[in-house]
């Protein structure tokens, strides 16, 4: 789902009772970290207390609570097709979420995705989240697979360079409103999911995305 904007709004929310406006520069920069990372970077930016284990927990608790308040969350226009698509053709299918384990399974559940996933990686669940490779790494060992063997699809500039410095191909999707040009690093672009399911219906590979 591009759970951005809701993201944002939330957070803007949440600063701005600790007196702070943080800009549309700050949400470029930390788009795809963790949660930790963004407290820590906030806290050194605008000369806060360092943020308690307690109240990102509790930021984290009340943005699920937002989230299943609201009426509007549904998947991007494509993913229960590629999704459906993936699992015909038995690909091995893994979130890797810098979100906390909580938030990554209420959103499956909100969007009734959870059963076409073989395993669910979390930010909790690395010590060094993205641009870090750490949670693509940790994904590709859950489903005893190499990283050349793996394919990210990604719309964030920190999951692109933690795809890439696993080794792995990655897929820049565009159609959750990042420029492409943030995403040039990727071996691919699409601004639908349109593309690579008409690919895998033709040819059942992904690799034909790549060398055409």
């Amino acid at each position: 789902m591009d759970s951005e904007l809701y993201h944002e709004q939330y957070l803007t929310d949440v600063c701005k009772r600790l007196g702070v406006n943080i800009t549309r520069e700050d949400f470029d920069i930390l788009r795809g970290t963790t949660a930790e990372s963004f407290w820590e970077y906030i806290a050194k930016k605008y000369s806060l207390k360092k943020a308690t284990p307690t109240f990102i927990e509790n930021v984290r608790t009340g943005y699920i609570d937002y989230l299943k308040s609201l009426k509007t969350v549904k998947p991007v226009e494509g993913v229960i097709e590629l999704l459906e698509t993936l699992e015909f053709l038995k690909f091995q299918k893994v979130v890797a979420s810098s979100a906390s384990r909580a938030r990554v399974q209420a959103l499956l559940e909100m969007l009734d995705l959870s059963k076409y996933f073989a395993e669910k990686v979390s930010g909790q669940d690395v010590e060094k989240g993205k641009p870090e490779p750490d949670i693509f790494l940790v994904c590709a060992q859950k489903i005893d697979r190499s990283p050349a063997q793996c394919v990210v699809i990604e719309d964030s500039p920190n999951g692109v360079a933690a795809a890439k410095a696993a080794g792995m191909k990655c897929i820049g999707f565009t159609g959750t409103g990042t420029e492409a040009k943030k995403l040039s690093d990727c071996d691919l672009i699409i601004k639908s999911f349109e593309e690579i399911i008409r690919v895998l219906k033709d040819k059942k590979s992904l690799n034909h995305l790549f060398i055409g």
